[in-house]
């Protein structure tokens, strides 16, 4: 019997051990996965910085652009008249819609995430993707290269 109970012992402090040590290479991957994510957002934020810089020296750089900016600021619009409603008028206003534009409202548009990832998948380049959603291509290859991680 009291061989026994001591195997059983020894069993479970083995076992014991071998949580352990599941337990540190787990934490360890997941160190290693934050750093890789922490390292890949620095390299995309030194891209955007770069990209800022050089789109400031090219307006810099447009005496055309500067005249523009210039009547652009010259120009002030009046404050936009503010009208106080009740939530009473608002809930009777939505009441008045006709049905089919209540309808529309619940229509949803798919997510900046799931058209870049849509339009890489029909093969075409992230500055192709940009142009056609209007967004910057670094964010588009953020996009992709995180989907990409998450799939690895």
């Amino acid at each position: 019997m009291v061989i026994i109970i001591t195997i059983i012992i020894i069993f479970h402090l083995v076992l014991f051990g071998f949580m352990f040590y599941l337990y540190y290479q787990l934490q360890s991957l997941k160190k290693a996965n934050n750093e890789d994510i922490t390292q890949l957002m620095d390299t995309y934020l030194d891209e955007i910085k770069y990209e800022n810089e050089r789109l400031q020296l090219q307006l810099k750089a447009s005496p055309h652009n500067q005249e523009k900016q210039a009547k652009n600021s010259s120009i002030q619009f009046p404050p936009p008249p503010t009208q106080q409603v009740t939530h009473h008028e608002q809930e009777e206003t939505v009441e008045k819609w006709p049905e089919h534009i209540k309808r529309e409202d619940k229509a949803e548009t798919p997510s900046i995430e799931s058209q870049v990832l849509q339009l890489h998948q029909q093969g075409l380049s992230t500055e192709d993707i940009a142009k056609q959603l209007g967004c910057g291509k670094t964010e588009v290859a953020l996009i992709i290269n995180f989907h990409t991680e998450r799939k690895a």
